[in-house]
């Protein structure tokens, strides 16, 4: 198994949470654990990490201002527990389509995965493991069932057992600060950093939203989460600097924050973590990915509890909670998913006539939604 950005973030996510979840931080450390995993773009053009850099600087000026944390509590409080439960039906999603348990069907879209192959039944193995550990209360409850489906594995023979577990990190001197900003500063780049910017900015806002909510990260003078905007945006520029792609919330943050990770300390621990997988790469290639996407299946099970808080008598909250839940996973996208919800909302309060509950920050994000459907 080759270990990808996703797969290691995962797998220190579940580190983290045995091991730093409830150590209090004050300042701008408090919440920003929550960005401690990044996702990258994988595919890059000529001067991409052009874009992502300029697109990241335009994204941090955005965020030292009020205007990120404007834009988040425009949100109603039912459309962020709707984005909660939507990126838990995703992430299961993720988490059942990568055990084979769910498979592309030309006929149907998707179908049932084959249960007589040994991998798809590992990743059931794991799933049991999971929901067991986690209805017993056992503390580390994810990470043990990891651990005892890498054994079982390694055991059976279904996955091959680590012959090395220490290996060098590979130089990074190749793609560090190798960017050329004057170059790349033309009229034929601007929709692609548009792009990324409004990418950037509606996955963060559903991660944050759904996740940060979720754990009761946020008080209602909205400091804490401009500090942890404020580290987002940050990470963008430090990130296309070091020569990676965009960089942006990772929605896995949901199993360090299911484990009681709170705190900054947890980013802390999270990054130690990363820095010691660097140097046993060998063993976290031998770890089968069977055993570790069982997790993502059950927080998303108790992110999709959020649905429980929501009123669905408004007719405008039923509707866009419905196409926000099942849009993601559909779409594979957060940005597309918070985007139908958004425009639907709207266009209900309008055919209403609620214009009281309407607010100029929905307004806004309704066009930048429409944008998105225009640009992609």
């Amino acid at each position: 198994m080759a270990i990808t950005p996703k797969t290691k973030s995962q797998l220190t996510t579940l580190f983290l949470s045995d091991c730093a979840p409830h150590f209090p931080m004050s300042g701008s450390a408090n919440i920003s654990f929550l960005y401690f995993s990044r996702r990258t773009h994988e595919t890059q053009t000529p001067f991409s990490g052009e874009a992502f850099f300029i697109s990241g600087v335009l994204f941090l000026i955005l965020s030292f201002t009020k205007f990120r944390v404007w834009i988040m509590e425009s949100v109603p409080a039912d459309l962020r527990r709707a984005i909660s439960a939507g990126i838990g039906a995703f992430i299961a999603f993720i988490g059942l389509k990568s055990m084979g348990m769910v498979v592309a069907n030309p006929a149907v879209l998707v179908g049932v995965g084959n249960f007589k192959n040994a991998n798809v039944l590992l990743g059931v193995l794991g799933l049991i493991l999971v929901l067991a550990f986690y209805s017993w209360r056992i503390k580390g409850a994810f990470i043990l069932a990891v651990f005892l489906t890498s054994i079982i594995a390694w055991v059976s023979g279904i996955a091959p057992y680590p012959t090395e577990f220490i290996s060098l990190p590979a130089s990074i001197s190749p793609i560090v600060f190798e960017l050329d900003i004057a170059s790349a500063m033309t009229f034929s780049l601007l929709p692609v950093i548009v792009t990324f910017l409004i990418t950037d900015l509606f996955d963060s806002l559903g991660t944050l939203a759904g996740v940060g909510y979720r754990a009761g990260l946020f008080k209602d003078d909205g400091k804490e989460l401009q500090k942890t905007l404020e580290v987002d945006a940050a990470a963008t520029v430090g990130g296309a600097l070091l020569g990676l792609s965009t960089t942006t919330s990772f929605i896995e943050s949901a199993s360090g924050v299911e484990e009681g990770g709170r705190t900054g300390l947890t980013a802390v621990a999270t990054g130690l973590f990363f820095v010691l997988t660097l140097f046993m790469m060998p063993l976290f290639k031998a770890i089968p990915e069977n055993a570790i996407y069982p997790v993502l299946v059950m927080v998303g099970v108790l992110m999709f509890g959020e649905l429980s808080h929501i009123n669905f008598k408004d007719t405008a909250i039923a509707v866009s909670t419905f196409l926000i839940v099942i849009m993601m996973p559909l779409t594979f996208s957060i940005t597309n998913g918070l985007a139908f919800g958004l425009i639907s909302y709207l266009l209900i309060k309008v055919i209403k006539k609620e214009y009281e509950e309407i607010n100029i920050g929905i307004i806004f994000l309704t066009l930048v939604s429409l944008i998105v459907f225009i640009v992609q």
